[in-house]
């Protein structure tokens, strides 16, 4: 009897039809990895930038400004920040007196990653004599932390 003669073409077309279809998804999904580990990348700088934000907030909030001086400015509409740099945590946090007599706001800001993009995080306070002396300390305002300008005019929290 005699054997038909294969030539195998069809098994060949199989194999390189599932090795093609194997390394598209591979592809695919390395791509997908990529674009995972960039967003996860974003993300860390972001959250380093934020969490450098609210430290210099919560430094800003603790330190002694010179309150009185701050607050006899003449032209409260023109004064701009006054600001503070620590440079041993690259801290950075401003203070600016708001309309209310009494009330200030406090920024804390850091840079986004090397860019010259900014986080800044605002923090109302209002002062309260110290007991047995001439010293005013901040107090923070209850819900008086934001992300954005409290202020309806936007002008007032630019540089």
């Amino acid at each position: 009897m005699k054997r038909p003669y294969q030539k195998g073409t069809g098994t060949l077309i199989s194999v390189l039809i599932i090795f093609t279809m194997g390394l598209l998804l591979l592809t695919a999904l390395q791509r997908e990895l990529e674009g995972a580990f960039n967003i996860s990348g974003q993300e860390r700088f972001y959250l380093k930038a934020y969490n450098q934000a609210a430290s210099s907030l919560s430094w800003g909030v603790s330190k002694q400004w010179p309150l009185r001086s701050l607050s006899q400015r003449t032209s409260r509409r023109h004064q701009g920040w006054y600001c503070e740099t620590e440079q041993i945590n690259q801290l950075k946090s401003c203070i600016k007196p708001m309309l209310e007599i009494g009330i200030f706001l406090i920024k804390g800001e850091s840079i986004l990653g090397n860019r010259s993009e900014k986080i800044i995080l605002y923090q109302s306070a209002q002062t309260n004599e110290m007991p047995n002396t001439t010293e005013q300390k901040l107090v923070p305002v209850t819900g008086g932390w934001l992300d954005f300008c409290p202020v309806k005019n936007e002008k007032f929290c630019l540089d």
